[in-house]
Formats: structure tokens, C-alpha cells, sequence
């Protein structure tokens, strides 16, 4: 119980963080798009923490000092405008968002445990960031230094003790953030959405092979595949409402907002570049040129500059400004990790092949070498299995609240979806990468032309309608998680999650140590995955060749 309770006190303290950046902002506009400030706390809060991060690590290691600098300020702002403090209301839905959800999607964590991934590069480059100050070619290292998601800076600050729970925490409260959204839309004019998100949850439960339908889940520690899938959605959601909008109904605050959460899904993930440049053409279609101008180099300056960082960061480290976007990389030399090791093309490749891509050589095939994985075959039956269910579902509710399928902006949906589809049918096309476009394609089924709240959706079958959003959130976590729940209140003690230890021998060809079996090195800043690294110092900067 007290492993809850510890989340529950870690949701607080960046609900408060994210909080006071917002009083920070001065902003007197206390919703976006038409839903309260609040719910995105936690969100701004991990924006703003691993952001910051980035600009502190140009200059520092990322030590706990560090970490109670970045957190500090913005708590401290909460006291100095205590007077402003409102007690929420007590209410059922309010009880639901903030307490049962977080409880129980926290019941994930009393068996949750590291992913493959985490000892094969996530914790170490998150050590590299915790030991030192930005790297010159760090990609020279390890090959996936060079995604550098922003995740990873802000996982780097929740190092505590050497127990590692808290990185999952982090995943829980994008995990958190996306029910809490949904459960408020429920009871508004785009309820559709709501009840796509739901039913699509349910469903992941049964099918083939027991279900996994390609919803949101609980990933093992480091695993970013959420996080990002939950960013992206929730932006096209927003993107959505930001084009049907009318020109007098858009107010600023909207558009900063979605110009941060449109950011924040690029620095987690490459393939969130789609949002962006969607962000960017609507509001040249809605305010032309100059105007857009205006709010990306005026209004919203501060994300701009942290967009410049970013970029800045990756070129350091990468030398791409976005790996492994062949031609956005500058100088294309082995030393630099443009060639040789660090190759992007050879990465985009290597990726394109392990997760099967479609390509000219295998367009014919392609469907049979896709599902030849396991996992991928079975989500694939049923999605279609959940995609009937819900367009069933869609039509009917469309007739039974006298609404007309969506005819405005139709073309920007199916355009939204294509370009979506094939941008990760073309480069990486695994399950868990494609999570948040599978699921924006599925709940743009729910827009209408003229969305209205229907009669069935009123306040007094709030009851009716949270014991399913309860049942859809208590299914989340695995079974096993509730298996265990037992034995923790007979060891009532906060899970501690620590990594194995592993044995390193000497590497002959370069610098550093290679694991003595298998290629995690879990965490060790000598450990390296090029055996031809070379590891310098440049301006007081350390520095990785490839030799």
C-alpha cells in the first residue's frame, strides 16, 4: 500500500509543479479548449522538467542538487499564491479522476520490472546525463543515444536511492493524464470520442489470444512507447477541435498550448514531427503567415527556444538536428557519426528491417512478413474485431442523437490518417509504435458534423457512465498485478526496483568495457556498445569517435 501511497505523493508534487509554471505564466484563461487548466498540471510539469533539464545539462551533470533546482522554484510559487488556493470540488467525477484513477492504475507497480531496453541503453544514457554534461557524439557510443527522447531527461532527475519505481511512476501519469481526459470529455458535445476510447479498451481484453488490440497499456520500466502514444493522440484530438474552430472562438492560450503539446511529441518521438507541421498549417489556413509568425516568435517564444535547444542538443549529440533523418545530418564524416557505426541511413534501415516496413523490394509480400510476428498478426485481428464493434456502435449512436457524420474538414481527416498510417507503415511499423496513430484514426469515427450533448448523457447517468469508465481503468493493469496485492499489505513496504548486477570485461578494440554476455550494459558509463569508440575531450566537453 505505501508503493500507491508514494505515487500518489509523486502525482501531487508535479501536479504542483506543473501548477506553478502555470501561475508563472500569468495566464487568466483557466481552460484549454473548453476543458479546466488543472487536468493538464502534470503535463506541463514533465514538459517543463525535462526541458529544463536540457538547458542545465549544457552546463551541468544532472545531480540531485540539480534535479531540487528545477523542482523547487515552481512549488515555491504555489506558496506565494496560497491565497489563490482553491479547495476542488468533492465531487464523484472529481473523486474519480484524481483518486481511483491514479490508485488504480498504480496497482501496476507492485510487479512491475525493467524492460530489455532499459539494460541495453535507457538507464545509461540517463547515467551518461546524471555523470556529465552534454557529450559531443554520444551517438558514437551507443547507436540509440542518438533518439535522445526528452524522456529520458526526465527520467534522469528521479534517480532515488538506487530504486528505479519512480520511472515507472513517470510513464503512470501520462497513463493518469489520458483516462482523466477522456472521462471529462464524456460528458461534452464530443462524448464520441470518449466512448470510441472506452469501448476500444474494453475490447483489449478479449480475442484472439486472450486480446491486445493495439490499445493504451502498462509498458515495463523505460519503455516510451506510451507516453508517446498518449501525447500523440491527445494532440490530434486537440488539432481537431483547433480546425473547427471558428476564427473569433480561438483565444491564445489554445494556441500556446497546442503548440506545446504538438513540441513535446517530437521530442519524444520523431514520427511526432506529423503533429507539428499540422499545428503549423492550420494556423497559417486560420491566421496567415504573418500572424503565425507572430504567436510561434512572440506569443510562444519560450517554446521556441526550448524547440531551438532540442534541435541544438541533438546536433551536439548526434550531429544530426533530427536522428536518423539522413539529411538533416551535417557533417557526414565517420568520426562525426555521420558514417561508419552512427550511419543514419544504416539506422533508418536497421530500424526499417527489424520492425519489417514496407518497402518497393517487399510491397507484395509485405503483409506476410508483417504478420509472420506473433504480436502483430493478433493485434491485427483484433483491431478489426474493435473496428466493426465501433462503427456499429458510431452509427448507432449518430442515429439515435439525430447527428450527421462530419462533412466539414472530411478531406483533413482522411488526409490526417493516410499520411499518418503510411509515415509508420514506412518506417517502423511495430505495434507499440504505432499505438497513438492507430488509435487517432479509430476515434476520428466519432466526429460530427454538429456535435451536441445527447439526452442519455446527462448529469444523472453520471453514475452509470463512471462504473464503465471504472471498469475499462481497473483493467489496464495485468491481472498479476492484482494477484500480488495481497502480499503487500503483508509487506507494507515501497517497491524497491533495482537493476541486475552484471559482469564487464576489458574492451581490446577501443575504450571502455563490454558486458561479459549479451549486449546490456545496464548501467555503467565505461560500458560501451561500439567496440570502436574513442572516448576524448573537446572544450572541456567529453567527446565519442568512432575510430
Amino acid at each position: 500500500m505505501k508503493t500507491i501511497l508514494f505515487f500518489l505523493l509523486f502525482y501531487l508534487i508535479i501536479y504542483f509543479v506543473g501548477k506553478g509554471i502555470f501561475l508563472a505564466s500569468r495566464s487568466k484563461i483557466n481552460t484549454f479548449f473548453e476543458i479546466p487548466i488543472f487536468y493538464f498540471y502534470p503535463i506541463i510539469a514533465l514538459f517543463y522538467i525535462g526541458n529544463f533539464t536540457i538547458i542545465l545539462n549544457f552546463f551541468f551533470r544532472i545531480s540531485n542538487l540539480i534535479t531540487l533546482i528545477v523542482l523547487i522554484p515552481p512549488l515555491i510559487i504555489n506558496i506565494f499564491n496560497y491565497k489563490n488556493f482553491k479547495v476542488p470540488n468533492i465531487s464523484l467525477r472529481n473523486i474519480l479522476s484524481f483518486l481511483v484513477t491514479p490508485i488504480l492504475i498504480g496497482v501496476s507497480s507492485f510487479d512491475i520490472n525493467f524492460s530489455y531496453d532499459a539494460g541495453l541503453y535507457h538507464l545509461n544514457h540517463q547515467n551518461w546525463i546524471r555523470n556529465s554534461k552534454i557529450i559531443i557524439g554520444l551517438v558514437n557510443n551507443h547507436l540509440r543515444f542518438g533518439y535522445s527522447s526528452i524522456i529520458e531527461y526526465i527520467n534522469a532527475n528521479f534517480w532515488i536511492n538506487d530504486n528505479f519505481i519512480i520511472l515507472h511512476f513517470v510513464n503512470l501519469i501520462f497513463i493518469v493524464f489520458i483516462f482523466q481526459i477522456m472521462y471529462y470529455l464524456l460528458f461534452t458535445k464530443y462524448y464520441t470520442f470518449s466512448i470510441i476510447f472506452f469501448i476500444y479498451g474494453l475490447l483489449d481484453n478479449v480475442g484472439f489470444g486472450g486480446g491486445k488490440n493495439g490499445f493504451i497499456e502498462i509498458e515495463s520500466i523505460a519503455k516510451q512507447d506510451m507516453p508517446f502514444a498518449i501525447i500523440f493522440l491527445i494532440t490530434s484530438i486537440f488539432l481537431y477541435m483547433y480546425i473547427n474552430k471558428t476564427y473569433t472562438d480561438i483565444n491564445n492560450q489554445d494556441i500556446i498550448l497546442l503548440f506545446m503539446l504538438a513540441l513535446f511529441s517530437v521530442q519524444i518521438r520523431l514520427l511526432g514531427a506529423m503533429n507539428l507541421i499540422i499545428f503549423f498549417l492550420i494556423t497559417i489556413y486560420k491566421f496567415k503567415p504573418y500572424k503565425t509568425f507572430i504567436y510561434i516568435f512572440t506569443k510562444s517564444a519560450p517554446f521556441t527556444i526550448l524547440g531551438l535547444f532540442f534541435i541544438i542538443k541533438n546536433t551536439i549529440t548526434s550531429n544530426c538536428l533530427l536522428y536518423p533523418i539522413n539529411f538533416l545530418c551535417i557533417d557526414k564524416t565517420s568520426s562525426s557519426g555521420g558514417l561508419g557505426y552512427a550511419d543514419a541511413k544504416k539506422a533508418t534501415r536497421d530500424l526499417s528491417d527489424f520492425h519489417v516496413a514496407i518497402s518497393s523490394k517487399n510491397f507484395r509480400i509485405w503483409f506476410s512478413q508483417w504478420s509472420d510476428k506473433e504480436v502483430n498478426l493478433q493485434v491485427f485481428k483484433n483491431m478489426i474485431i474493435t473496428f466493426a464493434v465501433i462503427l456499429f456502435v458510431v452509427v448507432l449512436l449518430k442515429i439515435i442523437n439525430k447527428e450527421m457524420i462530419s462533412s466539414k474538414n472530411k478531406f483533413w481527416y482522411a488526409s490526417y490518417c493516410i499520411v499518418s498510417l503510411l509515415l509508420w507503415l514506412l518506417t517502423a511499423p511495430g505495434v507499440r509504435l504505432g499505438v497513438g496513430v492507430l488509435l487517432t484514426c479509430i476515434m476520428f469515427l466519432g466526429a460530427v458534423k454538429e456535435p451536441k450533448l445527447p439526452r442519455m448523457f446527462l448529469e444523472k447517468y453520471v453514475v452509470t457512465l463512471s462504473i464503465f469508465y471504472i471498469v475499462v481503468v481497473a483493467l489496464v493493469p495485468r491481472i498479476s498485478s492484482y494477484s500480488v496485492i495481497e502480499s503487500s499489505f503483508i509487506y507494507d513496504s515501497i517497491r524497491k526496483i533495482t537493476p541486475p548486477i552484471v559482469m564487464y570485461v576489458d574492451n581490446d578494440l577501443g575504450y571502455g568495457v563490454l558486458p561479459k554476455e549479451g549486449d546490456q550494459c545496464w548501467i555503467n558509463i565505461k560500458c560501451v556498445h561500439n567496440e570502436k569508440v574513442e572516448k576524448g575531450e573537446s572544450f572541456s566537453f567529453i567527446s565519442f569517435k568512432d575510430n
